[in-house]
């Protein structure tokens, strides 16, 4: 894992990865662009909105988002569901990780409701951004498609007790699958 004393990182070599960042904050772009430099991360695009934003997404191949949520004229949770929901979009199933100081748990899951992978809470420190990215690689979930969201599965872990119908192992044979 990442060690936040020396900076160094260990199991991923992250160099090839190209990030897109995404705050109106200059000095949170700045501090994020240092914490990924430090993972040897070289390709990182930079945007101060959710519009500019989306036009780099457009046209810059992109491995993975971070975006704030707190932003004008276009917000974090406006910015993922057009990325997750889109018919122009270029990637619907891009990792997002969701930057923010709304941590209460509603927050949490409107971010996770909007297609969010994963969930960084401010203050972040590289050790975070690390964990998270990292999860990203190592556990990634399926995507789910229904009439009303279109993302990572909601669900990290099977619940057990939970008793009821498994309504996802259901497959209708007439609908195609994303």
């Amino acid at each position: 894992m990442y060690d936040p004393v020396d900076g160094h990182r260990s199991g991923y070599d992250l160099s090839n990865l190209s990030v897109l960042l995404i705050d109106d904050n200059e000095f949170t772009r700045r501090l994020f662009t240092s914490i990924l430099g430090s993972l040897n991360i070289r390709r990182i695009h930079t945007a101060n909105d959710g519009a500019s934003g989306y036009r780099m997404f457009c046209s810059s191949a992109v491995d993975l988002i971070i975006v704030d949520w707190e932003m004008e004229p276009v917000n974090g949770l406006a910015f993922v569901k057009r990325v997750r929901l889109d018919d122009d979009s270029p990637n619907r199933y891009v990792p997002i990780m969701m930057i923010t100081a709304h941590t209460d748990l509603n927050s949490v899951m409107m971010a996770r409701d909007s297609g969010v992978n994963e969930f960084v809470a401010k203050p972040i420190s590289a050790a975070q951004v690390y964990e998270r990215m990292v999860r990203i690689l190592e556990a990634s979930r399926p995507f789910v498609k229904t009439t009303t969201y279109f993302g990572p599965d909601r669900r990290r872990r099977k619940d057990p007790r939970y008793s009821g119908e498994d309504r996802r192992k259901k497959v209708d044979p007439t609908k195609k699958a994303c």
